[in-house]
C-alpha cells in the first residue's frame, strides 16, 4: 500500500479537504503499514539471530554467532562464513617433510559447513616457529591440517588457531 496523504483543502479555512474521521482512517491505515514493517525490518531486535536464505535473498537476521565442540562460527546473511578452532594437543613433530618436521594429519570438523572448500588459514598460538600445512583432501566440512616447525624434533605440547572463510550457500 502507498502512503495515504490527508487533503488539507483550501487555505485558510479547509475547504474541499478530507473530513476529520477521512483523515484519520487515513493516518490509521499509514501507521497500520509501517508497524507492519517493522516485524520484517532489520533493527537491533533481529541484528544477530538465525540466518536464513531462500533463493539467495537473506530472509533471517544479519549475523549468526554460533560455537560447539569442534569451534565458534560467524555466518552473514551475504553468505559469507567463518569458522574457527583453538587447538591444543601433544603432538608428535618427526615426520621430515619439505625440510621440516610435521605432525600427522589433524582432522578438523568445522563447527559450521561450507558449501565449498573453504580457505583455512593456520597460526601458532605459542613462540614454537610452529607453522601450519592445509591438505588438499578438505571439503566443505573437514579440513585435514598438519602442524611443523623447521627446529628439533619430537613430541610436545603444540597450540594453533585454525580460521576458516568460505560461503555457507
Amino acid at each position: 500500500m502507498s502512503k495515504q496523504t490527508i487533503n488539507l483543502g483550501t487555505a485558510p479555512t479547509g475547504v474541499g479537504g478530507d473530513t476529520p474521521r477521512s483523515a484519520f482512517l487515513k493516518t490509521q491505515s499509514n501507521f497500520d503499514e509501517l508497524y507492519a514493517a517493522d516485524t520484517v525490518n532489520y533493527k537491533r531486535a533481529n541484528i544477530v539471530g538465525s540466518v536464513s536464505q531462500s533463493g539467495g535473498v537473506p530472509t533471517g537476521a544479519i549475523i549468526e554467532i554460533g560455537s560447539n565442540a569442534n569451534g565458534e562460527y560467524v555466518k552473514f546473511a551475504n553468505g559469507t562464513q567463518i569458522c574457527r578452532f583453538g587447538y591444543s594437543g601433544t603432538l608428535a613433530l618427526d615426520s621430515p617433510l619439505y625440510g621440516a618436521f610435521v605432525s600427522g594429519w589433524i582432522s578438523w570438523t568445522f563447527p559450521s559447513g561450507f558449501v565449498s572448500r573453504p580457505n583455512v588459514i593456520v597460526t601458532p598460538r605459542d613462540d614454537t616457529a610452529l607453522f601450519g600445512f592445509v591438505s588438499a583432501s578438505g571439503n566443505g566440512g573437514i579440513e585435514n591440517i598438519r602442524l611443523g616447525q623447521n627446529a628439533a624434533s619430537g613430541s610436545s605440547v603444540r597450540s594453533a588457531n585454525f580460521v576458516a572463510f568460505g560461503r555457507w550457500f
